[in-house]
């Protein structure tokens, strides 16, 4: 049997029957339960929404006002924006989207990363400072087997410890979701495959982080506090970043906008007359009308401003984005490369949002007639093109585990253990 093998073999066994990795494996496991289990109640509460809602008068008769009024807009000849606006309307109502299972992971996507990360940093933040503290190490080392078994058996039963930790939590999950009587299509179970496959890139990345700590320190609690260290200025990246990213990207240049004409409904008649009998003056509701071309003794005649005709606001460099598209084009690259440096922000707001969510929106262009209201096109996806579209931030992910990996890696080949 390979080295490696053999010290992986002691490694995982040594992890899965430590009281510290039972302890958190535990807290992962009963929260995993709550949070799904919290989730299918409100995904049920959801689920008779949705059904209710077909069956109300209202929602009927909405569907045929906005079926006469596409009838209506044809007949009269009205913009093909304004008819593809009401048509995305009643797509909408007749044919809905039924919620997606997946909209359990909304309320566990914002702790479940946090205890993946604890147990990443129990297994590695003291992996090598414990052995030189012990003098296992040294005693280890004058045995026939080179560094790099070392390291690499320790890491191989790490990772496998992870991956049975994610495993049992897929398993689990799957069974709440049978409990509940809900079964997950074939898309819904390969994203939550792929949500928890990418969880287990998250705890990867951070184990690297604390054996890479306890390869640099000096004993395990450097260790520990070295790698907590990161944990809080990768988790405090995201809070501080958007200034950061204004600072990096500069102010904006001024915005255009479409064109917009100020109609004359927003100017207004003003009467400006003395009091008259009663306390109340000649434009005051309630009143009686006044005659201006017989006005009472000692009363002025109104006077009326007259309505100011509609204004437009003049086409040509106003209506050029270019450069304020050029600077948020650049304010969202420089945002989502601070994002992907953090492999918290990386998986929380980017991969598994792609992942939880089942739907693309399609925003209709900006138009100039501001009497439509915009609309969204809600297009479905697949596990394949969800991924596809965080390509980059999975790359990054991938990325900072090889890094952290070899710094550990490189940093026990030369570390002198005497």
């Amino acid at each position: 049997m390979r080295p490696e093998l053999i010290v992986a073999g002691k490694e995982f066994r040594d992890h899965v029957t430590s009281k510290r990795f039972i302890v958190i494996f535990t807290i992962l496991l009963l929260f995993s339960i709550y949070s799904i289990g919290t989730g299918m109640d409100q995904y049920n509460k959801t689920l008779d929404m949705y059904k209710q809602n077909q069956q109300q008068d209202w929602y009927q008769q909405e569907i045929a006002r906005l079926q006469q009024e596409i009838q209506a807009a044809q007949a009269r000849g009205d913009s093909q924006d304004l008819i593809d606006s009401l048509q995305a309307q009643l797509d909408s109502m007749l044919n809905p989207w039924m919620p997606s299972v997946m909209t359990i992971f909304y309320t566990m996507n914002q702790y479940f990363v946090w205890i993946c990360i604890l147990l990443a940093i129990a297994l590695g933040f003291d992996l090598i400072t414990r052995e030189k503290e012990e003098g296992s190490l040294k005693s280890l080392l004058s045995h026939p087997v080179y560094r790099d078994s070392v390291i690499n058996g320790k890491t191989i039963a790490a990772i496998s410890v992870l991956a049975v930790a994610m495993g049992a939590t897929l398993l689990i999950t799957i069974a709440v979701m049978l409990f509940f009587s809900v079964i997950p299509t074939a898309d819904e179970l390969l994203r939550i495959t792929a949500y928890y496959v990418m969880a287990l890139g998250v705890c990867v990345a951070f184990f690297a982080v604390a054996m890479a700590a306890s390869t640099l320190a000096k004993n395990s609690s450097m260790a520990v506090m070295f790698t907590l260290g990161v944990v809080v200025i990768l988790a405090g990246l995201s809070n501080f970043s958007p200034q950061i990213v204004s600072f990096i990207v500069g102010p904006a240049p001024d915005y255009g906008g479409p064109i917009v004409y100020r109609g004359a409904a927003e100017d207004e008649i003003v009467v400006k007359s003395a009091p008259v009998a009663g306390g109340a003056t000649a434009g005051d509701s309630g009143s009686s009308p006044v005659d201006s071309s017989t006005p009472p003794d000692g009363t002025p005649a109104p006077t009326i401003e007259p309505i100011k005709e509609p204004e437009p606001v003049p086409p040509g460099p106003i209506w050029d984005n270019s450069e304020w598209q050029k600077w948020w084009d650049r304010q969202m690259l420089v945002q989502s490369v601070f994002d992907a440096i953090s492999p918290i922000t990386n998986f929380q707001n980017h991969i598994a949002q792609a992942l939880i969510s089942d739907t693309s929106i399609n925003i209709r262009p900006l138009l100039m007639d501001s009497k439509i209201s915009p609309y969204y096109r809600n297009e479905k996806t697949n596990v394949l093109t969800a991924l596809g579209s965080v390509w980059m931030n999975i790359l990054a992910l991938v990325a900072e585990i090889i890094a952290a990996l070899g710094v550990a890696y490189v940093k026990f080949l030369r570390t002198d253990i005497r």
